[in-house]
């Protein structure tokens, strides 16, 4: 359930986000907002560690945020972290993204030719600031 990636990284948001039950909590905080643990667990039928487990994810990629008032811990989700996320993804699939420079050299000098784009020629410096 660790996600390894620091919380400024595409990577680490789109692990947290990838996990099902981590998906639904954040399914249930955007439609209910503020959520404690106890509520998580009878809408999810798992056992309290293993929310709490899912919630320490969300919490270190910054997808939720915590309030404590005593024994109650109360999470509501951080919809600026979600539309970072998107606004992420966007740029990704415009092809806005930067490409490490040995990984393209490599790919243009690669042994192996791809039928479909054997006369197209690759530009390295045509390479955008990185998003990841």
């Amino acid at each position: 359930m660790r996600t390894t990636a620091n919380t400024k990284s595409l990577e680490g948001g789109l692990k947290a986000l990838a996990e099902p039950t981590r998906l639904l909590i954040i399914t249930l905080l955007a439609k209910y907002g503020e959520l404690c643990v106890g509520q998580l667990v009878d809408a999810l039928k798992i056992p309290q560690a293993g929310v709490s487990q899912h919630l320490k994810v969300l919490r270190y990629q910054g997808i939720v945020e915590v309030d404590r008032e005593g024994q109650w811990a109360y999470y509501n989700l951080v919809p600026e972290k979600i539309n970072d996320l998107v606004g992420r993804l966007k740029t990704l699939a415009s092809g806005n993204y930067s490409i490490p420079r040995g990984v393209t050299s490599r790919l243009i000098t690669t042994s192996i030719a791809h039928p479909r784009s054997a006369n197209s020629q690759f530009d390295p410096d045509h390479l955008t600031p990185s998003i990841l």
